[in-house]
C-alpha cells in the first residue's frame, strides 16, 4: 500500500514542479511591480513633503485656481515629452494614435500629484487619506500580491532573466542590441573566393520571429 501510494504521489510532486514555475513566474513580476511602484511612490512623495516646508512651494496651492492651472501647464509639458519619446517608436504606426490619450492623461496625473504634492495640507493629512476610505483596502491587497510575489521568488527559475530581458522592451529601449566582429582581412580579390569566417553571435531562440 505504501509503494502503490507513493509512485502517485511523486508524478503529482514532478508534474508539479514542471508547470508551477511557470504559474509562480507572473504572479512575481506582479508582486515585484507593485513593490516598485509602491517603493518609488512613497520616495516621490518623501520628496514632495520635505518641499513642501518651503514656504514658496507649501502654501502654493492654497490659492486653487492658481494651483490647477500650474498642475495643467505641468501636465501638459509631460504629456508631450511622453508622446514624443514613445510615440514614434511604435513599430505599426497606424495604432500610434492611441498612445495620445493614456499618455496625456499620465502627464495630467502627474501634474496634479506634483503641484498638490507639494501642498502643506497634503503633508499634514497624508496619513489620514492613507488610514481613510478605500485606500486602505487597496493597499491591503497590493501587500497580500507583493508577499505572494516575494515568496514566488525562490520558485522563478532563473529570475535575473527577467532583468537583462527588460532592455529588449521597446518602450524602454528600441529593441535592438548591436554586436559587432572583428574579421581578419584577406588578399582574396573576388569575394566569392574569400575563405568562410564564422562569428559566435548569441541569441535567444524563442525570440527569433523570422530568420
Amino acid at each position: 500500500m505504501v509503494s502503490g501510494i507513493g509512485i502517485p504521489t511523486a508524478l503529482v510532486v514532478g508534474a508539479i514542479s514542471k508547470w508551477f514555475p511557470s504559474f509562480a513566474t507572473p504572479i512575481w513580476i506582479i508582486g515585484l511591480g507593485l513593490l516598485i511602484g509602491l517603493v518609488i511612490t512613497a520616495a516621490y512623495l518623501g520628496i514632495l513633503s520635505l518641499l513642501s516646508f518651503v514656504p514658496a512651494l507649501g502654501r502654493f496651492a492654497d490659492v486653487r485656481s492658481r494651483a490647477i492651472v500650474a498642475s495643467l501647464i505641468i501636465g501638459l509639458v509631460a504629456g508631450l515629452m511622453l508622446c514624443g519619446t514613445y510615440v514614434p517608436i511604435v513599430e505599426d504606426q497606424q495604432f500610434a494614435p492611441m498612445l495620445y490619450l493614456p499618455l496625456m492623461t499620465i502627464g495630467a496625473l502627474f501634474g496634479f500629484s506634483t503641484v498638490f504634492g507639494l501642498w502643506h495640507r497634503t503633508r499634514s493629512e497624508l496619513w489620514e487619506f492613507l488610514s481613510e476610505g478605500v485606500v486602505p483596502y487597496l493597499l491591503s491587497c497590493a501587500a497580500v500580491l507583493i508577499g505572494f510575489g516575494l515568496l514566488a521568488t525562490v520558485f522563478v527559475k532563473d529570475p535575473g532573466n527577467f532583468f537583462e530581458s527588460l532592455t529588449a522592451v521597446r518602450l524602454i529601449g528600441d529593441g535592438t542590441d548591436t554586436i559587432r566582429f572583428t574579421i581578419e582581412g584577406t588578399d582574396v580579390e573576388d569575394p566569392d573566393l574569400a575563405p568562410f569566417v564564422p562569428a559566435e553571435q548569441p541569441y535567444e531562440l524563442s525570440n527569433l520571429a523570422a530568420v
